[in-house]
């Protein structure tokens, strides 16, 4: 253990010990925010900022993944490819609470059937689907990543909203609601305490 991989590795893999291996993505955020509040501050009143600000972080994502996709995703590329990545992941919820959510009104067949159509377009264009965000490996396309996030976003957005009036009054749910941070940053943990609870009785 070193002040090294205490403060500085975190921001480059975010998992260089085996227990916090989920939460990876907390130095990932925090760099996500501190620029995202950043551009905000610098683009001051501009009218309409969700949309611009959106299309703008496109741009800046695009532009991380053909930096990683040109090798440039180990060391000190990686949280920088990183980060321009995450961005318009980050714009997406954040355009959806400001601007589009209240617009959220089409029925269920067609919402669900538009979503279909687009993910069987690209399965059956053969299109690599699959990459590594916490290494920022294996793009194939500078835009793929953004229209399966958009509409994997999409899909569990409309799952939530017709779930939720069966389940809004159950206390485990609303309990494991409330601590989701939680669970995320200590499954691993957890998994690794039933495991070694149960390797005894591989010798019995």
């Amino acid at each position: 253990m070193s002040l090294h991989n205490l403060f500085i590795e975190p921001f480059i893999t975010g998992h260089q010990f085996v227990y916090n291996l989920a939460a990876w993505f907390v130095p990932a955020l925090f760099l996500v925010e501190v620029v995202n509040l950043f551009l905000r501050r610098l683009m001051g009143g501009m009218i309409k900022k969700e949309w611009f600000l959106t299309l703008l972080y496109l741009v800046i994502g695009i532009s991380g993944i053909l930096l990683a996709m040109s090798g440039k995703n180990t060391g000190p590329w990686l949280p920088l490819v990183r980060t321009m990545f995450f961005l318009p992941i980050y714009q997406f919820g954040v355009l959806y609470r400001a601007e589009l959510e209240r617009h959220d009104s089409w029925n269920g067949f067609l919402y669900f059937g538009l979503l279909f159509l687009i993910q069987m377009f690209l399965h059956l264009k053969g299109y690599r689907l699959v990459y590594e965000a916490v290494f920022c490996r294996d793009f194939t396309n500078p835009i793929l990543p953004y229209v399966t996030a958009a509409t994997g976003i999409a899909f569990w957005l409309r799952i939530a909203r017709l779930i939720s009036p069966a389940f809004e009054k159950n206390r485990a749910i609303r309990f494991f609601g409330s601590h989701t941070y939680t669970v995320m940053l200590h499954h691993l943990t957890a998994l690794m305490a039933v495991k070694t609870g149960s390797a005894p009785q591989s010798f019995i």
